[in-house]
């Protein structure tokens, strides 16, 4: 099987297991069951896409080869952003979760440590097919800028699968370009930075929070839309730096062959 096969049955299998899965859970399964078995079925259906994924890159790929490499500390700086973004949202929503707990029942502890579980699993999968599988050069002449381009455009795609779960269509519209920003940061973070565990911590405590406050009835601050801003910035310096670099290694190859 070559590469290219084994990134799209990556991407199908996951999108198949989330996407079917979360259909049945919205429109099969019983309605009159209660919000935690539905929060459940849901983190099962993860675990399994988690499982898949786990099971793919022990397969074909390698944790090394994809993303978990020896991090670069010179380009933590571009993180540092994201790092204080994510500290004062969490610090934010902790306080909420402290003042509010005496009211909290044993399911809602329950459904908040299922729920970040998952949202830990969802972040881990999602970085590991779109900042790592799909990033990951096979050979030397893999175009990574081309890799780059794709991984944005699949995890915006990705987002489509909510549709099975009863999102609005223009909601979900919304949100591919919102995940199609913070892809477009993160697959220049994932190359800078070559080690996808800060990234895999952003993205899961985002994600955490975001559906954790629904189930608390927290309401986030203005802060977390910074977010936007912060990936366009980001992202845009990236893109341009790692443009040039490849640029220079084109060059410096084309000088090469021709000495020889």
């Amino acid at each position: 099987m070559n590469d290219k096969n084994k990134r799209i049955i990556t991407i199908f299998v996951y999108i198949s297991i989330m996407g079917i899965g979360n259909y049945i859970n919205s429109n099969i399964l019983s309605k009159n069951r209660t919000d935690f078995e539905i929060l459940l079925v849901s983190f099962i259906i993860q675990f399994i896409g988690s499982l898949s994924i786990i099971y793919i890159v022990k397969k074909y790929y390698g944790w090394k080869n994809i993303g978990f490499s020896k991090i670069n500390l010179k380009s933590i700086i571009w993180f540092i952003p994201y790092l204080i973004l994510i500290t004062l949202i969490l610090t934010d929503f902790l306080k909420y979760i402290y003042i509010s707990s005496s009211s909290f029942t044993h399911i809602m502890w329950a459904k908040l440590g299922i729920n970040f579980i998952a949202t830990l699993l969802v972040g881990f999968c999602e970085e590991v097919i779109f900042r790592g599988i799909l990033l990951t050069k096979v050979n030397p002449k893999d175009n990574i800028l081309k890799l780059m381009i794709l991984s944005t455009f699949w995890f915006a795609i990705i987002h489509v699968v909510n549709i099975f779960m009863g999102m609005p269509l223009g909601s979900v519209f919304a949100q591919m370009i919102y995940s199609g920003l913070l892809g477009f940061s993160f697959v220049s973070l994932a190359i800078k930075l070559n080690n996808l565990w800060p990234i895999i911590a952003f993205h899961s405590l985002w994600n955490f929070v975001g559906v954790s406050s629904v189930l608390v009835g927290y309401k986030s601050s203005n802060i977390s839309s910074l977010i936007v801003i912060l990936n366009i910035i980001v992202g845009t310096i990236l893109w341009i730096s790692i443009i040039k670099q490849e640029k220079n290694k084109t060059i410096n190859i084309n000088e090469t062959r021709k000495l020889t």
